[in-house]
């Protein structure tokens, strides 16, 4: 018998055959390969699927910090530049007296009385002078609706200056002598918008002579505004201008010039 080393089964049944040996009827094995099946997706199959969800970040501002409130610049002061309250004073306002008129001092006041009908007296503060100034007094015991009264500046002499004032019937006006010749150049009624009040016991009154305009208040409040340009610098003071009242005299309690 022959047998020849990884010839297969077929040579080994034919060396047998040739030998006379019986032929055993051997099955045949059979290789079955067997194949993987290829599982449908999960989702198929009904098997229940992870959902990743990526964790969310809430991103919260920080809260801002609030700034500080700006502290308001305040308003500067005009510069005093005279103050006179009339109790002792070492200035000259023409202190005396004659047939139409008498400037004195009375229990702290300066008072002004004229006793001539359609005539002015005024005082000014002899030897100061100035420009470009807000001159404010309070005057009291203010009289009839026909006495006028108020402020005087840029007095060069008695020809020359300027004077401002109202009665208490809520009457204004601002008058220019020039050279002797007096020219209104504002006056009459205040309107709603910007009152006097009537008849009442003080007024406080300004004036703003700076920079060719003459600017006129009555208790804080605006009454004109014009503009001249004929004086520039003077004296300030106050007068009293009677239109014909039966009581000429008016009381100033108190005069400052403040720097414009």
């Amino acid at each position: 018998m022959k047998n020849i080393r990884n010839s297969g089964w077929v040579i080994l049944v034919a060396g047998l055959a040739a030998c006379g040996a019986a032929v055993l009827s051997t099955p045949t094995a059979k290789i079955v390969l067997s194949t993987a099946t290829l599982l449908p997706p999960a989702a198929t199959l009904g098997w229940p699927t992870a959902t990743l969800v990526a964790p969310t970040s809430t991103r919260v501002p920080p809260t801002p910090t609030p700034s500080p409130t700006p502290t308001p610049t305040p308003t500067p002061m005009p510069d005093l530049l005279f103050f006179e309250d009339f109790t002792d004073s070492s200035v000259d306002w023409g202190i005396g007296s004659d047939d139409d008129s008498k400037v004195q001092y009375l229990s702290g006041k300066l008072s002004i009385s004229v006793y001539r009908k359609e005539f002015m007296a005024w005082a000014t503060a002899v030897g100061l002078a100035f420009s470009d100034v807000y001159i404010v007094t309070t005057v009291v015991g203010s009289g009839a609706p026909a006495e006028v009264f108020g402020i005087v500046c840029n007095y060069a002499d008695n020809r020359n200056f300027y004077s401002a004032g109202i009665d208490s019937d809520g009457f204004y006006i601002i008058d220019l002598k020039s050279s002797g010749q007096t020219v209104t150049l504002s006056s009459g009624y205040a309107g709603t918008s910007n009152p006097i009040v009537r008849n009442a016991e003080s007024y406080q009154l300004a004036l703003r002579c700076a920079r060719n305009q003459l600017t006129l208040y009555v208790d804080g409040q605006e009454i004109v505004s014009i503009t001249d340009t004929t004086h520039t610098t003077g004296e300030v003071g106050l007068f009293n201008l009677n239109f014909g009242t039966s009581k000429p005299e008016v009381l100033f309690d108190d005069f400052r010039v403040y720097d414009q």
